[in-house]
């Protein structure tokens, strides 16, 4: 008997051991741990979601701002095309205006020009003088040959006197307000010559009008009148094949 209490002695205090071991740890104590856990696995969810929650609203919050700013463009697309349209409706539409027919117009034999040759006699009723004029197609003004020629000023104004060759017992002085002057460069010399320009009545043929001429001295040229484009652009067509062509029709 001795000898099985002997054997027995390790496995008893082993047994007491255990179970004084066993005795340390109280359910209680246990819940609480398991309790202690889940509210740390609890708490550890709540931040989770709440992350979660904070980056899903601030992806929100992201695009309702790039919503708000493609709502501001389209806004602002539609009022410029309002106001596109707007200023297209005030503009001033152009007025259509239908051209006039083209009615061909009837030339009668009276309203032909004339025909010029390359000299002609003119007639200057204020002068009392007819000249022998040289048709020039290459000259533009008209130029009529004078001797002492003076500028003077009268009231104001600029006025030239001058003399014409003698012709019977016909007047050989006379005077004529400057209406302008004009530079004539000469073909000789290729200098400026500065003429006085005043207004006289001509007639050749049927044409009796008044023109502008300038004085200068054309005692050397054959010729004391010349007639520019200017006298006949609108009147007549020059011939220089022909002389004298409205002297020989009177």
């Amino acid at each position: 008997m001795r000898k099985w209490l002997l054997l027995l002695t390790p496995f008893i205090a082993s047994g007491c051991a255990i179970t004084e071991r066993s005795a340390t740890v109280t359910p209680e104590q246990l819940s609480n741990a398991f309790s202690t856990q889940q509210q740390q696995l609890q708490l550890q969810w709540a931040e989770q979601q709440q992350a979660q929650a904070a980056q899903h609203t601030q992806q929100q919050q992201q695009l309702l701002e790039q919503l708000q700013q493609l709502q501001q463009q389209l806004t602002t697309m539609q009022q410029q095309q309002l106001l596109a349209h707007s200023l297209a409706s005030e503009a001033v539409e152009p007025i259509q205006v239908d051209a006039p027919a083209c009615i061909p117009a009837i030339v009668e034999e009276t309203q032909k020009k004339m025909i010029f040759g390359e000299a002609e006699m003119v007639t200057a009723p204020d002068f009392e003088r007819n000249f022998a004029a040289r048709v020039d197609t290459g000259a533009t003004g008209s130029s009529l040959g004078v001797q002492n020629l003076a500028e003077f000023e009268r009231d104001g104004e600029n006025w030239v006197s001058f003399q014409l060759p003698a012709v019977d017992d016909k007047r050989t002085d006379f005077e004529a307000k400057v209406v302008r002057t004009v530079q004539i460069k000469k073909a000789v010399e290729g200098q400026k010559q500065r003429r006085p320009v005043i207004e006289v009545r001509l007639q050749i043929g049927d044409f009796n009008g008044i023109t502008e001429v300038n004085l200068t001295d054309r005692s050397h040229m054959e010729f004391p009148l010349l007639l520019g484009r200017k006298f006949f652009k609108d009147i007549a067509v020059v011939d220089v094949s022909k002389q004298y062509v409205q002297s020989a029709e009177e």
